[in-house]
């Protein structure tokens, strides 16, 4: 098998540039490497073992090169490949029957794997292992990784590396840690990646026995950044003031490195756009890495829809890379088609009647085997929004196809797509192009304000900016809002606020041992992150950080699932340390005002809350929460639920605020006045909340959580089986037929709320909870954006702050 690298670019001096090196066929140095891999002994005989080398760019199933391996014997296969040197292999494993059915390698616990990494700088082999296959049992027998990645030159820890090894893949955390558990006996392969480039790619092999830890340093080497200007040439038939896109294997060319819907992973939104300088003619600069592999492709979509495509029609990636100590760059390109196939394009001409938010979008999004990542549309007019498929078309027949906001598609239950259930299909292909003129009626969760907002008439005592006015986000994530953080921030301002509560998560899994760990694609990443906190500051706000475990199960069941001994505890300790510190050392680096801490999560870890918590609990409370302090200068908060207020544990006075989360019944489900909901709300505060202050003398802040639900002022929105769990009513989740939306009632009890807590002078300040940041949504959650408690908290944020 021979990887050849794509076209490269043409070379051009311009000013200081310097031309970029040519990647062509001819000067492109390639060497041999060669794959070895070992199968597990219930494969299947008769069976073909193949290596499938990926393409991040386009998408990992649609420009795959699949090679058969050669048998050695039994379970051990190999094959021998030439490759561009400087290479970043991705690929996996699969096994093909004699009819063609094709069955892809998984992890040891079962997970599909993604892909494999293997770095090429030079000469060399590899020697997997494959866990298992999708359809056969796994061998129980396993061990552990534990390691730390660390800069070569400095040795500091690097966090937010990509780390390889058997199939699986992790995440550094601050402290350049990352540990993998269910690996197969034997030696295996670590390869990790930057994914801005920032480091240049790493590898080693470790050696794992059974049941035991194996250790492993990563020493990587930082790249250089160079200034690199693309031009390239676009063919007389593109559309003018179309987006141009530059599409690529590095997170600032729009790849998220997550599973975004059918094998893609790059998203548009983030994608880079061209300028166009001339009439046919675009260019951009970019700070890359240099002795990193880049591979791109130019698009008018994404890495698959309407990309770029070579003389044969093939999808066409290109290959870049910069040598060390290179000066600025200049790539010069052309760009041959967008074609692929004989079929005509096919137009989407997307007009709106309903109701759009200001600052929201519209996408498309199209179905092949499953739903794929969104694309932003491109705005014509008012109200009027369109996309054409020039590529690839010689797919054919019906395309499944549907329109959302603001990226906000998913592959079951969608928040903003549109509310007619009915899927949209169009014929592509065909000899003639072919337009479909839609019509967006309404949305999900979403229509035109028809709503009017009142606030109660009361004098306002100015407290002055120290008062903490705060909108905290939903724990939810999607690498498909990463464009939308400006948007989000805005509205906050907008607001009056002027402080962000960050709710970033880790996954938690209790398989024997419980397991805290970043899930990408799912749990916001540390660069994400910092991008986020940055942007809050540039707005004038003050940030905390608040993490939260996603746990799987849910809630008790999590807690219950495995017997809880000193070794169980002993690991929960462990994995919560790693967990706090990491986003303490967040918070430091960017100095957030506030590192808050989760009690209603961790509440069978508190001293005495269970009859087997640990009886040394409030010793390692206070053990770790020292351990912050060495590590983080803010202020250290604790969330600890409203019906536990008269049940804290003493290991609260070593902190610097408390928040309480409220819910609490303020009236019975009809009838109930604002007036009465202030009274009681009053009373609560006084007889619950106040001597929670008194008794520790420390600030206390609201946490503000109602859902916009009938019954929700009552503290419990009532289901078939009792109170319906809040997290059934957040955003992305099927809403219950049984519950009803009620907008009206959620303002409501904020008025009344924030009318008592005007009459609250010891109470230092409020924060909503469950913000759903990519957009406003009519829906039952918590969630205010976009609904009329918003205009509420605006109103009484801007007077309680003296604005």
């Amino acid at each position: 098998m021979q990887l050849a690298a794509a076209p490269g670019p043409e070379t051009s001096d311009s000013g200081d540039a310097q031309p970029a090196p040519a990647e062509d066929n001819d000067s492109v140095q390639v060497t041999d490497i060669f794959i070895w891999v070992q199968v597990p002994a219930n494969s299947p005989a008769g069976h073909a073992i193949y290596i499938e080398v990926v393409d991040e760019v386009t998408g990992l199933p649609f420009n795959a090169e699949r090679t058969e391996l050669r048998s050695v014997d039994a379970t051990h296969y190999g094959v021998a490949m030439r490759v561009p040197v400087g290479t970043v292999l991705k690929y996996r494993y699969l096994r093909i029957d004699a009819g063609g059915g094709v069955t892809p390698e998984t992890t040891l616990p079962g997970e599909p794997v993604r892909y494999r990494v293997f770095l090429v700088d030079g000469p060399g082999e590899v020697h997997d292992l494959v866990a298992r296959w999708a359809d056969t049992a796994s061998d129980d027998l396993s061990g552990r990784i534990t390691g730390i990645a660390l800069d070569v030159d400095t040795l500091e820890p690097i966090p937010n590396l990509l780390v390889f090894a058997a199939g699986q893949q992790t995440l550094t955390l601050s402290d350049g840690s990352f540990r993998f558990h269910n690996i197969p006996p034997g030696v295996h392969l670590i390869s990790a990646i930057s994914m801005d480039g920032s480091y240049q790619t790493y590898k080693q092999n470790a050696k794992v026995a059974a049941e035991a830890t194996t250790p492993a340093t990563l020493q990587l080497q930082a790249a250089e950044l160079v200034r690199v200007s693309f031009v390239v040439d676009v063919p007389e038939s593109m559309l003018p003031a179309t987006p141009l896109r530059l599409a690529g294997n590095l997170a600032q060319l729009g790849n998220s490195f997550a599973e975004l819907g059918g094998g893609i992973s790059g998203f548009a939104g983030t994608m880079p756009v061209l300028e166009q300088t001339d009439d046919h003619e675009y260019s951009i600069t970019l700070m890359l890495p240099a002795q990193v592999e880049i591979l791109y492709k130019y698009t008018l979509g994404d890495g698959f829809w309407n990309a770029e495509h070579a003389a044969d029609l093939d999808f066409l990636v290109r290959r870049l890379y910069i040598p060390r100590s290179q000066g600025n760059l200049r790539v010069e390109d052309r760009i041959l088609t967008f074609q692929a196939g004989s079929g005509a394009p096919a137009w989407f001409d997307a007009n709106l009647t309903a109701f759009m938010p200001p600052g929201d979008t519209l996408s498309i999004q199209f179905k092949l085997s499953e739903w794929m990542s969104p694309i932003p549309m491109w705005p014509v007019a008012e109200s009027r929004w369109a996309f054409q498929i020039i590529s690839p078309t010689q797919i054919g027949g019906d395309l499944v196809y549907r329109y959302c906001r603001s990226n906000l598609c998913g592959e079951d239950y969608t928040i903003s797509t549109e509310l007619d259930p009915a899927t949209r299909v169009t014929a592509i292909g065909g000899e003639e192009t072919s337009v479909q003129v839609d019509h967006i009626a309404n949305w999900q969760e979403m229509s035109a304000p028809a709503f009017a907002v009142t606030v109660l008439d009361n004098p306002v005592v100015s407290r002055g900016q120290d008062f903490i006015a705060g909108i905290m986000f939903s724990p939810g994530y999607s690498p498909l809002w990463a464009e939308r953080t400006d948007n989000a921030l805005t509205e906050i301002s907008r607001l009056n606020a002027n402080t962000l509560v960050l709710r970033p998560t880790w996954g938690a899994s209790n398989d024997g041992l419980p397991a805290f760990q970043p899930e990408i694609g799912r749990d916001a990443d540390w660069s994400y992150l910092v991008l986020q906190i940055r942007a809050a500051h540039d707005k004038g706000l003050r940030v905390a950080i608040a993490p939260q475990l996603r746990f799987n199960p849910v809630g008790p069941k999590w807690w219950s699932q495995t017997p809880r001994d000193g070794e169980w505890w002993g690991n929960w300790w462990e994995q919560c340390r790693a967990f706090v510190l990491h986003f303490a050392d967040l918070a430091e680096q960017e100095q957030a005002e506030f590192l808050m801490l989760d009690g209603s999560q961790v509440a069978e870890a508190l001293p005495g809350a269970f009859p087997d918590s640990p009886a040394d609990a409030n010793a390692r409370w206070l053990e770790l929460i020292e351990d912050v302090r060495t590590r983080y200068t803010g202020q250290l908060a604790w969330n600890l639920p409203f019906d536990a207020v008269d049940q804290v544990p003493a290991f609260l006075s070593s902190l610097d605020m408390l928040s309480v989360e409220w819910g609490a019944s303020l009236g019975t489900w009809e009838g109930t006045t604002l007036a009465e909901m202030q009274s009681r709300s009053q009373v609560l505060l006084e007889d619950e909340v106040r001597p929670l202050k008194e008794r520790f003398e420390l600030p206390v802040v609201l946490l503000i959580s109602y859902p916009s639900a009938e019954g929700g002022l009552t503290g419990c929105v009532a289901g078939n089986d009792g109170c319906v769990p809040l997290h059934l009513l957040e955003p992305g989740q099927p809403p219950p037929d049984f519950v009803t939306l009620d907008l009206v009632e959620q303002m409501e009890v904020y008025n009344a709320l924030l009318a008592a807590v005007n009459e609250t002078p010891w109470l230092d300040g409020v924060i909503s909870e469950g913000f759903f940041p990519p957009s406003g949504l009519l829906d039952k959650s918590t969630s205010i954006h976009g609904k009329p408690a918003a205009e509420v908290l605006r109103y009484w944020f801007g007077r309680l702050l003296g604005q």
